[in-house]
């Protein structure tokens, strides 16, 4: 039997490796093992997930109602959930 150093089989394409497996006899698992870390590539997908609510305040101007709202919700005082869903878009990021 032929020792085939992991470099060298990282190197080949699928058939010259099933060509190895069948003069060889290496394990299937490691062909699998090998093919899926050399031939599959890794993309990064984004998911965005989008909650809103309309929330009703007395202030003085429209400044101090965004203002006012934005401490209700940093203060935990709005938590949007699953009733505040609207969309969700799914992306490759680049």
């Amino acid at each position: 039997m032929v020792i085939v150093s992991l470099r060298k089989l990282y190197s080949v394409f699928l058939y010259p490796f099933l060509f190895l497996l069948i003069i060889d006899q290496i394990p299937f698992f490691l062909l699998f093992f090998c093919y899926f870390a050399y031939c599959m590539k890794k993309y990064r997908i984004v998911v965005t997930e989008i909650l809103s609510r309309i929330v009703e305040t007395e202030a003085e101007s429209e400044q101090d109602a965004v203002e006012t709202v934005r401490q209700m919700y940093r203060n935990g005082d709005i938590i949007l959930d699953a009733s505040d869903y609207i969309e969700t878009e799914i992306s490759v990021k680049r």
